[in-house]
């Protein structure tokens, strides 16, 4: 079966209809005001807007080449929940020196219903139909699914299930999180992450995140995004490339996308709320004489020296980095370039309910100069959600490039922690590492005692993993481990 949009043969210069639906949404943006004010309650149940960008990128890929992409909808709401409209968007799947980079397009008709939970919290669930006319293949639509919660356009997290997508008679799902944050004089800070499970659509799952910012002017927008993609595109669409004769290298290739947007919201929205102020920076510095991490050395039994800085805001957002030295080659052996752990994170905690408390993050573990020195990398992305309720926690975190191994990993940990006597506190935590499809599967667990002493604090703990962990670590990382640590926090 062709993916529709691969087809050599389909050709479609720009539709006149997106043309005139695209200045339609010009025109009629200039006087969204006007129209917003206007009497007849019919006409506020109506939206319409329009963009061209310089790339269209969906899912992490880039549905025109890397060519500049229009696209424009309507979109009609009632105020009783149900909605519906329909979008139609230029896309390019033609490569060079195959054929002309003509246009083709895309059109999406969907319906849904949304609800309203309070003030500020809203759920929308939505069914999608995408077809692709003129093409010649046997199949040339397939639908999509959509759940999402949002949060006073601030966030949106969606679930975005294909039915055949891309017409490949397979499934596939999409969790994309999706945040705005307004800093005044009309501008935002814009970011996503997404993930997209492919395996049996694709071959392989991938992640992929996008950040930038944009500036509101009235009705328009224009914004400036950077993405990339955990896979590049040789890879995910190997057999589409070969059927189609194809070279799909640079789909996925990370860059910049310029766009520019107009939106005539003529029934009446909800304004971005501001929310109510910073937490500000908070950091420390940690001296260990040992960096454990899952029961396993990262620095082959020495110590190290560890920065975290982070920033937070009133609402539950943080962001920060963290780093450390590490050294995963004994002595005597050839080194790999990697001297430090640089992690990049970004997270939402909040309480669900009195002691109940939820933490979701996304963090990027960066080794600067392994890549120069193995022409490699173990650079790699992972999700991570958290659970905390009175003196126990748990924790799971899932990558599907884990260790930069092309493999899916996932672990879980519980931990506990009880006060001895006053600022004495003894921690526990057992854990579960599934390595099993780029090594060997493990548990560890530890104990320690912790001393507050203000601003700085005293830690002693044991550390000790099954055996399958050292199958894979046979030099001593994974052997018993006693951890002294002090740290600053400021």
């Amino acid at each position: 079966m062709r993916y529709p949009c691969l087809k050599n043969d389909v050709r479609f210069k720009l539709s006149p209809t997106l043309i005139a639906l695209l200045g339609l949404t010009l025109a009629t943006s200039i006087q969204a005001k006007d129209v917003a004010d206007a009497d007849s309650k019919e006409d506020e149940r109506w939206s319409i807007y329009g963009t061209l960008s310089s790339d269209d990128i969906e899912h992490g890929f880039s549905r025109t080449l890397g060519d500049p992409g229009v696209q424009a909808a309507m979109i009609y709401r009632d105020p009783s929940g149900w909605g519906g409209g329909f979008r139609a968007k230029t896309i390019d799947f033609v490569a060079n020196g195959l054929a002309d980079r003509d246009l083709s397009v895309s059109l999406r008709g969907f319906i849904g219903y949304e609800w309203q939970l309070d003030d500020n919290w809203q759920a929308r669930v939505s069914g999608h139909y995408l077809n692709f006319p003129g093409s010649t293949a046997e199949s040339s639509s397939y639908e999509e699914v959509y759940a999402e919660l949002l949060y006073a356009e601030l966030f949106r997290f969606r679930i975005d299930y294909g039915h055949d997508r891309y017409t490949l008679k397979e499934d596939s799902v999409a969790y994309e999180l999706t945040g705005h944050y307004p800093i005044g004089l009309g501008y935002t800070i814009d970011g996503m992450f997404g993930f997209h499970d492919a395996d049996k659509l694709l071959g392989d799952s991938y992640s992929y995140h996008s950040v930038g910012v944009s500036k509101r002017f009235g009705p328009f927008a224009i914004s400036l995004m950077y993405h990339d993609t955990s896979q590049r595109g040789d890879k995910l669409f190997d057999s589409l490339g070969e059927m189609n004769g194809l070279d799909l290298t640079k789909v996925t290739d990370p860059g910049f996308v310029l766009s520019f947007s107009s939106r005539s919201d003529v029934f009446e929205r909800k304004e971005w709320q501001r929310w109510d102020g910073y937490k500000g920076f908070s950091s420390s510095v940690d001296i260990v004489s040992n960096y454990v991490s899952k029961g396993v050395s990262q620095t082959e039994d020495n110590p190290a020296v560890q920065l975290s800085v982070d920033y937070g805001w009133n609402n539950g957002v943080y962001t920060g980095v963290w780093v450390s030295n590490v050294d995963y080659v004994p002595r005597g052996q050839e080194e790999d370039g990697a001297d430090f752990e640089v992690d990049l994170y970004l997270g939402y905690s909040f309480e669900l309910f009195e002691g109940l408390s939820l933490d979701a993050s996304y963090v990027y573990y960066d080794y600067p100069g392994i890549e120069d020195a193995l022409e490699n990398d173990f650079d790699y992305g992972e999700f991570i959600l958290g659970a905390s309720y009175g003196h126990f926690g748990a924790k799971i975190g899932y990558s599907n490039d884990q260790v930069a191994s092309g493999e899916k990993g996932t672990w879980y940990q519980g931990t506990a922690d009880y006060e001895l006597i006053e600022k004495l506190s003894l921690n526990m935590e057992v854990g579960h590492y599934d390595r099993s499809n780029f090594g060997h599967s493990y548990n560890w667990w530890g104990a320690g005692l912790a001393y507050d002493m203000g601003k700085f604090n005293l830690g002693l703990a044991v550390t000790q993993t099954s055996s399958a962990a050292k199958l894979d670590n046979t030099d001593g990382q994974a052997d018993n481990h006693i951890i002294a640590n002090i740290s600053y926090s400021f």
